[in-house]
């Protein structure tokens, strides 16, 4: 994951060293981000404050890479505006933002990819540590269990997204399901979000009990509540059988700009009377933060697109409306 940061905010940071995420949050600079800095590395020799600083961030910058200076070509270009959004690809969507500029605000509320601005440094971290206050990248929940009873109660962990890719053969296997688990949780998911959000489904042909036209027509109402802007929904049908057992997930997972969420049974928790229906014991929540999350979704994005090709070139499976910032339906 990559990590944008500007002096102002790499100041900041230096002067919350005394911040009890200080530590995992200088360990998460080094270890998991690819980092670039919005500024030059001449515009810091002659300051000693951020000099010694730097030195010590970048001292065993992890897997010998080296941190990035943009120089004059900083990212996002300034000011901020919303807009520039529209030209980020799936690498930036799923980048952090700490910035300092008179938009920041306005640029934070699209909901679309994390920002902070001055002073707010650590508790974007935190969020990237799903709220755990330590260096920690994983949150697994008991399924109606004390802190998870409804759908609702995940709300604390979400962070901003463009997209989500839900694959679970079972999610659309029955109509009187929808409304309880597959609709009530990407409400959820999309509560803080501003912008149109890509929604990709991956399911079972044969495990479908649903009319397609129906649930995506559900899902675009539901989520225009929520976020004002109708989403994109697209979903892929395949067909598992011998001579194509490559394009079956038997996982449950869904994955978003900064998240990947893991079940070990389909997503159908709950009935409509809240009673707890699944048999499954636990949610997990991983954060792609971590270097080795983020590269497990990396392959996941392209054992997905190549079963993509696949059914494209047979014209066949996909549904909708073909758009994706991580997946290619062109």
């Amino acid at each position: 994951m990559n990590l944008y940061i500007d002096k102002d905010n790499l100041i900041s940071i230096i002067k919350q060293n005394k911040h009890p995420l200080y530590p995992h949050v200088i360990n998460t600079i080094k270890r998991q981000l690819k980092v670039f800095f919005n500024f030059s590395k001449k515009s810091i020799e002659s300051d000693e404050f951020i000099l010694h600083f730097f030195n010590n961030l970048t001292e065993g910058y992890g897997d010998g890479k080296n941190p990035i200076f943009l120089e004059d070509s900083v990212f996002p270009p300034r000011p901020v505006l919303s807009e520039c959004i529209e030209t980020f690809n799936a690498e930036t969507l799923s980048g952090v933002y700490l910035i300092n500029d008179s938009n920041v605000d306005r640029f934070k509320e699209l909901g679309a990819v994390l920002v902070s601005k001055v002073g707010d440094e650590m508790e974007t971290f935190n969020s990237l540590f799903l709220k755990r206050n330590d260096y920690d990248f994983t949150k697994s929940l008991k399924i109606g269990g004390r802190e998870f009873k409804k759908w609702g109660d995940l709300k604390k962990y979400n962070l901003p997204l463009t997209d989500i890719v839900f694959i679970d053969r079972f999610i659309l296997n029955d109509k009187s399901n929808l409304e309880s688990n597959l609709i009530s949780y990407l409400k959820v998911l999309c509560e803080h979000s501003n912008s149109c959000v890509n929604i990709v489904f991956y399911v079972e042909k044969k495990k479908v009990g649903t009319n397609l036209l129906e649930v995506m027509n559900s899902i675009k109402s539901a989520i225009a509540s929520v976020t004002s802007k109708s989403p994109n929904v697209t979903i892929i049908e395949y067909t598992a059988q011998r001579d194509m057992d490559s394009l079956e997930e038997h996982d449950r997972t869904i994955f978003t700009n900064y998240l990947r969420i893991y079940s070990g049974d389909t997503f159908n928790y709950w009935y409509s009377t809240s009673l707890k229906k699944t048999k499954g014991r636990n949610l997990i929540y991983f954060s792609l933060a971590k270097k080795e999350e983020h590269d497990l979704v990396r392959d996941l994005i392209s054992d997905l697109q190549e079963n993509i090709n696949f059914l494209k070139a047979n014209k066949t499976g996909i549904h909708g409306d073909r758009k994706s910032n991580y997946l290619n339906f062109n």
